[in-house]
């Protein structure tokens, strides 16, 4: 009932007599999850499987059978239209844990350890930016070969993006994005949305200014530094950044190559996209 009814607010007495009985059976609470990977295995009858990927906002993330995905029988498709899964896209969904106890272990002996699986999941009426942040992007590669889109945020962190065949970004390009993190895996992912502005990339942090303190023509590269040295480091982070309860810049100073493109001369100010790689 809680998956047909996703926006409907349980009342905390409620809740408080749900819990137990929601404990005892390993089930937790109906959360967002968004698609984070597609992938195809076969068993050993030669039978092909879609297996889905799906991240919460909190790091949750568990693994599917793509036919457990389903769409709310509540809010059908439209007449005509079918429903597929696609990366990106957000379910409502109750996920159960198991309880697993460490092998030769005795029988009957409490563990921490357990494993998560999903118990039911509806196509959700909403999207994944209307529940995970989003934050501004800069597309670094495509690798075309794996079917991957590199995207570094203000904080410098790396995240991959699925090539899908709608796919519009090009390298170079400053995207709005929604990251997601899973809090057991190293794998970020980037749900891609729309491109964004240069006055959103500088007030969210991804572009800051430097000023140029040297130029070595021999070597062809130039070292810089955040421009406003005067001004305390606090004072120069975005609203993005603030949100984020960072105290400093992720980067001070730093390093730029000369190409016959690019001519720099000491002292000189300008606004540029700046990442720890």
């Amino acid at each position: 009932d809680r998956l047909l009814h996703p926006d409907y607010a349980l009342p905390e007495d409620h809740f408080a007599i749900l819990q137990p009985m929601l404990d005892e059976r390993g089930l937790i609470p109906m959360q967002h999850m968004v698609v984070t990977r597609i992938k195809e295995a076969s068993n050993q009858q030669g039978r092909k499987f879609r297996f889905v990927t799906l991240v919460s906002p909190s790091g949750r993330q568990v693994e599917c059978v793509a036919n457990q995905l389903q769409t709310n029988p509540l809010c059908p498709l439209p007449e005509g239209k079918r429903h597929y899964v696609n990366i990106g896209q957000l379910y409502d969904c109750i996920l159960k844990t198991k309880s697993a106890a460490p092998e030769g272990s005795p029988e009957g002996q409490s563990t921490s350890s357990s494993t998560l699986s999903l118990k039911q999941a509806y196509l959700s009426s909403k999207k994944a930016e209307d529940c995970f942040p989003t934050a501004v992007g800069y597309v670094e590669h495509i690798d075309t070969e794996h079917g991957h889109i590199h995207v570094y945020d203000a904080q410098s962190r790396h995240f991959v993006a699925p090539v899908l065949r709608f796919s519009k970004e090009q390298e170079g390009d400053l995207v709005r994005f929604v990251p997601v993190t899973p809090s057991d895996s190293m794998f970020k992912t980037a749900v891609c949305l729309t491109r964004a502005t240069i006055d959103e990339a500088y007030a969210e942090g991804l572009i800051r200014e430097i000023k140029i303190t040297s130029v070595n023509e021999t070597k062809r590269f130039a070292s810089w530094e955040l421009a406003d040295a005067s001004r305390p480091l606090t004072e120069q982070l975005s609203p993005y950044q603030i949100a984020q309860g960072q105290v400093s810049p992720s980067f001070t100073t730093g390093y730029l190559n000369l190409t016959d493109e690019l001519s720099l001369a000491s002292s000189l100010t300008l606004k540029a996209i700046v990442y720890l790689k």
